[in-house]
């Protein structure tokens, strides 16, 4: 038995996460993403715009957005991806003296403009110019930059940011890119729990019943039929129904609402379970009811079935 009841199949989406690469022009942004995506430093010129490396690590696709870092990019580009973007890497040139000022403004504006549960990879380039390293440069020493930055204060005081590090890296050389990569892909890719699925309710604008199925698990589902009937009874006010999402937060449990067409799909799942996750259950659930009605194919003892052989690792 097919999840459709005909040829049409899943194309299951991967996640795909944005790491955008902030700081000054020259500081080594596209010398590190080189560093790191070809395991070799090259000669490059000014970024003019942006770059886009990719990387995939499971079932997880990764971005990497080089911003340029010339003032006029800064204006126009930088904020619209920081918001966007699920980690900041941000890099800046130990060597740069005349113009840390105007490196800490910009950083200090990720602030602003992040949103909440981004990770922000600091990375102090250019470590192999120090004299101590046999290079010619007055370049800036770590606490030097903890102080001038004020990095003490950014980790401590942002509550929006979800991790923080600090690390010195030569992107010429290689030394701790890494390193630096490694750290920050472990936190973008921490595996979270799998929901477990408590009630999966599908009703139309009248109110008519077509999924109403609970699974098992070591919760009472007491309280979520009576929090699914208000929901359901709310529910012309709650959504229109053509298409949207929401999102409620319960004592016990979360709920997502999807509403597609004239038909609205409720899921209850665990309080520990990752929305996203939540959230794609709920949207292949309502798609392959969606595509049953129309096939004239929907039956509802069958439909439960499929859900039940399908998502039973969920349960």
């Amino acid at each position: 038995m097919t999840l459709f009841g005909g040829d049409r199949t899943i194309k299951w989406l991967k996640k795909t996460r944005s790491l955008v690469l902030l700081g000054l022009e020259r500081a080594g942004k596209t010398t590190f993403m080189n560093r790191f995506a070809k395991g070799q430093s090259t000669r490059t010129l000014a970024t003019l715009g942006l770059s886009v490396e990719h990387f995939e690590i499971g079932n997880e696709t990764f971005n990497i957005i080089d911003l340029g870092g010339q003032e006029a990019f800064r204006i126009r580009l930088w904020q619209t991806y920081a918001q966007m973007a699920n980690a900041i890497i941000f890099v800046f040139d130990i060597t740069d003296r005349e113009r840390t000022k105007e490196a800490i403004k910009w950083f200090w504006q990720i602030e602003e403009w992040v949103q909440s549960g981004t990770h922000i990879l600091f990375c102090a380039n250019k470590i192999d110019l120090r004299k101590d390293r046999g290079g010619d440069k007055d370049a800036m020493e770590l606490q030097e930059i903890i102080t001038s930055f004020n990095l003490q204060k950014f980790a401590e005081d942002i509550g929006k940011i979800k991790s923080f590090r600090v690390f010195e890296v030569s992107a010429l050389t290689g030394e701790n890119v890494e390193e630096s990569m490694t750290w920050l892909f472990s936190k973008l890719h921490r595996i979270q729990e799998s929901p477990k699925l408590r009630k999966v309710v599908i009703a139309d604008i009248e109110g008519n019943i077509f999924c109403d199925l609970a699974f098992k698990d070591e919760y009472t589902l007491t309280n979520d039929n009576r929090d699914i009937a208000n929901i359901l009874l709310g529910s012309k006010k709650v959504l229109p129904y053509n298409e949207a999402i929401q999102y409620y937060d319960g004592e016990d449990s979360i709920k997502i609402l999807i509403a597609r067409a004239n038909y609205l799909c409720i899921l209850s799942a665990s309080k520990l379970a990752n929305f996203d996750s939540a959230r794609v259950i709920a949207e292949t659930i309502i798609s392959i009811f969606l595509t049953q009605k129309e096939n004239n194919t929907y039956k509802k003892e069958s439909f439960e079935e499929i859900i039940r052989q399908n998502f039973a690792d969920k349960m």
